[in-house]
């Protein structure tokens, strides 16, 4: 007969501080959830179609309707949010420039094809689960 001895229970080292929220990569856990942080982004292109301010409203009302259900969603639409009242305002500064020696000419020429560009990219990782960051965009939301 074999002599079978109970493994012993290893303890976890305590940690030593809470881990940082914002430190924390945040993935969806299905992938319904992932192709709503998908929409949150790419809706925001309707606004080429000649429907005002869908742009702000798409990533509003999926935040709104995944606020309980879908962190990763959620987190999603916050960013598209806030980068789309970034390019916003950028549009209307530079509207505003266009009198002044034609200065706000160029970043109107430019500004769309970023935004068409890194929208489409945040769509992509979006929805292979990786919670993407725009670059130069103010978080007015958090």
């Amino acid at each position: 007969m074999r002599n079978v001895t109970p493994k012993q229970k290893q303890k976890s080292p305590e940690p030593t501080e809470a881990p940082n929220p914002s430190s924390v990569s945040l993935r969806p856990k299905s992938e319904k959830e992932a192709s709503i942080g998908m929409l949150a982004h790419l809706l925001t292109t309707l606004s080429w179609f000649g429907l005002p301010l869908v742009n702000l409203v798409a990533p509003l009302v999926i935040w709104a309707a995944c606020r309980n259900k879908h962190p990763f969603a959620v987190d999603q639409a916050k960013e598209s949010l806030n980068f789309q009242l970034t390019m916003t305002v950028a549009i209307l500064i530079s509207t505003a420039l266009v009198p002044v020696a034609g200065i706000g000419a160029i970043p109107l020429m430019v500004l769309p094809f970023v935004n068409l560009g890194l929208v489409f990219v945040a769509s992509i990782k979006s929805n292979k689960g990786t919670a993407y960051r725009y670059p130069w965009t103010i978080r007015l939301i958090s």
